[in-house]
């Protein structure tokens, strides 16, 4: 979806096509697609395998770029350099980010984008120059037109300048104010066609009237309920973190209370706590709907992040204050063992990171979604290209996207590929998503089952399906024809 998405708002800006009619041109600007479709442009077109690698590396490239800044940003947030280091590792460590990173073209530049907005939020109200006045606006605009939520950003922007509450606040506020607007303008095309006023408040109301859902404790459910975020946090990150989320929570709601006015001057403790809390309330609150698991709000992790971070900081030094050096290093021993654990298993499982759980597999199969993305499908095709040589293949792909993977094949795998119906089929590929990712097929036509941890998430099966026992589904994504 990101890659044509890219290639028409790259049409219509250079070549002179037809306005695009996709809901999320309307909807999501198209900033970072139009990247990577200009730079496949310039390296001369790529296509198949080429392109999706090249991609990939550019999406991956970005992430690193963040881990820069997430790193600058926990130098500030952070007592010593040696735990903003650690919060890097965390990050890098995180197998669902780390996954998100190579192919997730939406989501994970969006996150991005909120770590170069909040580190350009930090440098402007330390300089308060016109020019990083201007970089600022113009990451907050990108920002907001990938998510709505980056409105936080210029919000803490601005409630930080006023209430220095002085002639120049004011006027910095109104000059910021303008250039914001006239920013978000500039990087969103879709609002140059209309009322750019009416186009933005449609953007809105499309991110506060979606209904979300999808298959949460076992069932399909329509909308979110409260706790669907923090469940999805907690069962897909490491034990770890999310100790020391809670942990870090106490630590820095103590440390504002007591001091207040040194954490409004310090003003990170009160961002930490707005870039994670605020949006996660306005989820809950007005009832706004994500789908799939948590990606869509990938962009509050970084502050659970910091904020756990803030935790192992405060737990060290409440031991060392004790002098309880055997509890200090009993610490130590725990993170580096999570972290050696987390580092194998992505070593182990690449590239299925995505498939992470913090929770025994039997708590989460058929009851939580896995490979929505489908990228399991790609490893199914090869495999069956890899053991069956007749030069046309038949497959039946059970979801749209897994049409989608084939484009990722070599060239010359690609061309063996034929999409047939299931009564004409050699091989039929399954995600299971569309029977809450438990296999129904027989077993007895099963050829082949990709599984991690004991989920199963891609199944290759017999074909032709002339009984009609293999019944197509039609869940999400694939509530369009396929390409």
């Amino acid at each position: 979806m990101g890659l044509w998405f890219g290639y028409h708002t790259y049409g219509y800006l250079f070549l002179g096509l037809p306005v695009p009619q996709q809901p999320d041109w309307t909807f999501y600007g198209p900033a970072w697609q139009l990247m990577l479709a200009i730079a496949n442009e310039v390296m001369g077109s790529l296509t198949g395998e080429r392109l999706w690698l090249t991609r990939h590396f550019l999406n991956f490239g970005l992430f690193f770029a963040g881990t820069v800044v997430f790193y600058r940003i926990g130098k500030r947030c952070l007592k010593s350099e040696k735990f903003a280091l650690l919060a890097t590792v965390f990050l890098m460590l995180s197998p669902r980010i780390f996954a998100h990173s190579f192919h997730n073209p939406k989501d994970m530049p969006a996150m991005i984008f909120f770590l170069f907005a909040i580190a350009s939020m930090f440098w402007f109200l330390e300089r308060r120059s016109l020019i990083v006045m201007l970089l600022h606006t113009v990451l907050c605009a990108v920002l907001i037109s990938m998510r709505m939520f980056g409105l936080i950003v210029p919000l803490l922007t601005l409630s930080f300048v006023i209430l220095e509450r002085n002639r120049r606040a004011i006027r910095d506020a109104a000059i910021y104010g303008l250039l914001l607007c006239v920013m978000i303008i500039t990087v969103w095309p879709v609002l140059w066609s209309v009322n750019p006023l009416v186009r933005f408040s449609e953007a809105l109301g499309d991110t506060a009237g979606r209904p979300g859902g999808g298959l949460y404790f076992g069932e399909l459910v329509t909308g979110n309920p409260w706790h669907y975020i923090p469940v999805w946090i907690f069962i897909t990150t490491p034990i770890l973190y999310s100790c020391a989320f809670a942990i870090g929570c106490g630590a820095v709601i103590r440390d504002v209370i007591a001091r207040p006015l040194q954490a409004l001057h310090a003003k990170t403790d009160l961002t930490l706590l707005a870039w994670f809390f605020v949006p996660l309330a306005a989820l809950i609150i007005l009832r706004i709907g994500i789908f799939d698991e948590w990606r869509h709000v990938l962009f509050l992790y970084p502050a659970f992040l910091l904020i756990g971070m803030r935790g192992i900081e405060w737990l060290f030094g409440w031991m060392g204050a004790r002098r309880m050096v055997i509890g200090s290093r009993a610490l130590a021993g725990v993170i580096t063992v999570s972290l050696l654990w987390t580092g194998y298993w992505m070593f182990t499982r690449h590239p299925y990171e995505y498939m992470y759980f913090s929770v025994p597999s039997r708590f989460v199969e058929g009851k939580f979604e896995m490979d929505y993305w489908s990228l399991g499908s790609r490893d199914a095709l090869q495999w069956i290209l890899n053991h069956d040589r007749t030069p046309v293949v038949k497959v039946y792909p059970s979801g749209r996207i897994a049409r989608i993977a084939a484009d990722t094949l070599p060239l010359n795998g690609w061309a063996r590929i034929e999409w047939s119906d299931p009564d004409k089929a050699d091989y039929i590929i399954d995600n299971f998503r569309g029977n809450n990712y438990v296999p129904t097929m027989p077993t007895d036509r099963e050829i082949h089952i990709i599984k991690i941890d004991g989920l199963p998430i891609v199944g290759i099966y017999k074909g032709p399906d002339t009984q009609g026992i293999y019944k197509p589904h039609l869940w999400l994504e694939d509530q369009v024809p396929m390409p």
